[in-house]
């Protein structure tokens, strides 16, 4: 459990454009039907392309969105932390986000930087460190995490059978209180040899062999640190893909099916870091608004996998 009590303030999120569906798509760039039966039957249907959209673009208009959403301006937030999922969806070096966005609505962070190779667990890992530069700085009061990925090849955007890539990005403002939820525990877990990621088909056989596993891992270590049991929780948010697979995994946590928040895989698409924001916004904040905590996961492709458990305003571990 945190010693000081860090809440998510605010979150937004941006996906460009209308949503695409799969089946108007896929046969455009020569997509078996086979393949566009197995990824609706698996939960997928829409997403997200932001043709003409970089990565700086997508993050601005998320983090703008946020500043409307919390109601405070640019230079309130003392932090700035990029997260990102594709290590190739940012500027061309020496340009960055974080300081193209800093110049861009006159930030003056006392620090700002990335945290990237962590899949999709990237945004967790900038949470963790939102809430260690909090505790390290009783003078600040915000810190902004903004994500930003893209598809760089549109064949890409298939994950298998099991997800549809989306374009898009999503911002989160960590600060002290409760905010929308508290955070009541985070785990990160890291598994080297899983680090080669989808290289070979040697690693693309282990991911398969231990990604559930350590996921579930990751997972059932949140709700132990938060002394929380599935029971307790309103809402479970996965990422948007490999929907049979979080199902799966949420019923040997003991989850029932309508706890899984698995309908963004079929409305969004997978958007990487923005996941979480997405998927906050379209339920989890609702939930927390309820009174029931929340549940969220995540895992990667090379061996970083994630969860945290957030508490409505008001609620403690024991008192829920």
């Amino acid at each position: 459990m945190y010693q000081n009590p860090y809440g998510i303030i605010a979150a937004d999120y941006y996906l460009p454009g209308t949503p695409v569906d799969v089946r108007d798509w896929a046969p455009l760039l020569g997509v078996a039907p086979e393949l566009v039966q197995a990824l609706i039957s698996n939960g997928c249907r829409y997403f997200h392309m932001g043709e003409g959209e970089s990565d700086l673009s997508l993050s601005m208009a998320a983090f703008e969105r946020l500043l409307k959403r919390a109601g405070i301006a640019a230079r309130e937030v003392d932090y700035l932390i990029h997260a990102n999922t594709q290590p190739f969806s940012i500027p061309e070096p020496p340009r960055s986000v974080v300081a193209e966005l800093a110049a861009a609505f006159d930030l003056q962070p006392k620090l700002a930087f990335g945290i990237t190779h962590l899949g999709c667990a990237s945004v967790f890992a900038a949470i963790e460190a939102a809430c260690a530069l909090l505790q390290s700085d009783p003078d600040a009061h915000y810190v902004a995490i903004v994500t930003a990925d893209r598809v760089f090849d549109e064949p890409f955007r298939l994950r298998k059978d099991q997800g549809i890539q989306s374009d898009g990005s999503s911002a989160l403002l960590i600060g002290r209180g409760e905010g929308l939820g508290r955070l009541a525990s985070l785990c990160l877990r890291y598994f080297p040899k899983l680090d080669g990621g989808p290289a070979s088909p040697q690693f693309e056989a282990l991911h398969g062999t231990f990604n559930w596993a350590y996921t579930k891992t990751a997972t059932a270590e949140a709700l132990q640190q938060a002394r929380l049991t599935m029971r307790d929780i309103g809402i479970f948010l996965p990422t948007n893909s490999e929907a049979p697979l979080w199902l799966s995994l949420g019923r040997s946590l003991g989850a029932e099916d309508h706890q899984m928040f698995t309908e963004n895989t079929r409305r969004r698409g997978h958007a990487c870091c923005a996941n979480l924001a997405i998927n906050l916004v379209d339920a989890g904040f609702e939930h927390l608004a309820a009174g029931h905590p929340v549940l969220a996961a995540a895992q990667s492709n090379n061996g970083a996998y994630a969860a945290f458990t957030l508490l409505p305003p008001g609620a403690t571990a024991e008192g829920r």
